[in-house]
């Protein structure tokens, strides 16, 4: 759980006439302006996106605990839970930042449990994460990275933040992963894909990805179908998601910027991506893993052509 940092050649050689002067860096003095904007402003949206951008990517814990210890998490929770931020982009932000805070961090998730100490206050979080799926996906896919590293993992630590943490107890539950399942694929189609939505995309696969290594991805497809059923629309919503593949398929497997950033920010490598999504655009009806398996004939509609704009 510990950093391992290697002394790297791009900070040796830095040009220290750049640096801050002063006790405090560029970092910390960025953290300290943010947290004195007011709840509406727009600065704030920018520089949570900064802080971000410092994070994106390979998880660094050294990263983290940096901005940990600087209260980043608190006052992040304090702007989605406690003040009266109604901005949506700047919730986004926030959910986004707090996502790559978190990502594999135990001691993240320890100080998340401190903060959310009640349940009403969680019901609040939950709230917001759920009124805008589009704006807080990036967190949800997070944490249900970090809940499958960590349920595999031997540890005292883990164990007990497993074991306490509202969250990603909340985050294990195979109903609330079906949720939101149902609603990432529901809320985006091919021809209304954008770069801002398209990550809802991704953090549906990641769900599915997860279910396939314990051998339950079967059992998400079958559950789906019931829901589809159960809103009188059998058919919509795996069509849908078998349109949205192969769309992922045009757009990835051409763009190797692109794949590279999905496995480094979700550590899986882009290989398992590229299965699954084959895996699930099987066309044999007899797979169990196979979309076409749960669409009945008579709503099938998975031919039609499109063109990646």
């Amino acid at each position: 759980l510990k950093a391992n940092i290697p002394e790297v050649e791009a900070v040796l050689n830095t040009d220290r006439s750049l640096v801050c002067d002063g006790k405090r860096g560029l970092l910390t003095r960025l953290l300290q302006v943010m947290k004195k904007e007011p709840a509406e402003s727009s600065f704030r949206f920018w520089q949570a996106r900064a802080v971000e951008s410092f994070l994106r990517g390979t998880t660094s814990y050294a990263d983290q605990m940096f901005l940990l210890k600087r209260g980043l998490l608190e006052h992040i929770l304090y702007c989605i839970v406690d003040s009266e931020c109604k901005s949506r982009d700047v919730l986004q932000s926030y959910f986004d930042l707090l996502g790559e805070l978190m990502k594999f961090n135990v001691d993240a998730f320890k100080r998340f449990n401190k903060y959310i100490n009640t349940d009403a206050k969680f019901q609040v979080f939950l709230k917001q994460i759920n009124s805008s799926l589009v704006d807080s996906n990036m967190l949800v896919r997070c944490v249900t990275l970090s809940l499958d590293r960590f349920e595999n993992q031997v540890d005292m630590k883990v164990a007990e933040v497993l074991s306490e943490c509202r969250l990603l107890a909340y985050i294990s539950q195979v109903p609330t992963q079906m949720s939101f399942l149902f609603r990432l694929i529901n809320i985006i189609h091919v021809q209304t894909l954008t770069q801002e939505n398209v990550s809802c995309l991704n953090t549906s696969l990641v769900i599915l990805m997860l279910a396939r290594r314990k051998e339950r991805l079967p059992l998400y497809l079958r559950l789906l179908q019931r829901m589809e059923h159960s809103k009188k629309y059998p058919g919509f919503l795996l069509n849908n998601f078998h349109n949205l593949l192969r769309f992922w398929q045009q757009h990835y497997l051409h763009k190797d910027k692109d794949s590279t950033c999905l496995e480094n920010s979700s550590c899986i490598s882009f290989s398992y991506w590229k299965e699954t999504v084959s895996i699930l655009l099987n066309p044999d009806r007899q797979s169990p893993s196979a979309l076409v398996s749960y669409i009945e004939e008579p709503y099938m509609d998975i031919d039609r052509d499109f063109t990646e704009e």
